[in-house]
């Protein structure tokens, strides 16, 4: 499978777009891949500078590590808005971060 990262605004709008954020657009009709979204208060900690970028970064880790790779990947690959491109899946995991940042994780 090929994964990218991107944001809403960039490739919000791609067929192959699934969501890993706790919020969502009020336009964005795509899929949306929960179990990759960090909590609302992981989120809100570090946006009040309550959290640093390390606990933030350990946090989400460890929520990534808890997650069986191959169920995710599975996953992704079944209707979860990748789409097949020449024999191998091809999907963007997308977020509000312009960077992707937890999104670079998965």
């Amino acid at each position: 499978m090929n994964l990218w990262t991107s944001s809403f605004a960039i490739a919000g709008r791609e067929k192959s777009a699934v969501a890993i954020s706790v919020g969502k657009p009020g336009w964005f009709d795509g899929r949306s891949f929960d179990l990759l979204a960090p909590s609302w208060i992981w989120v809100k900690n570090y946006q009040r500078g309550v959290w640093s970028w390390e606990q933030y970064s350990e946090a989400y880790n460890g929520l990534l590590s808890e997650l069986d790779a191959e169920n995710v990947v599975a996953a992704l690959g079944d209707g979860a808005g990748c789409f097949a491109f020449v024999s191998r899946m091809s999907c963007a995991i997308i977020s509000w971060s312009v960077f992707g940042l937890h999104a670079r994780w998965v």
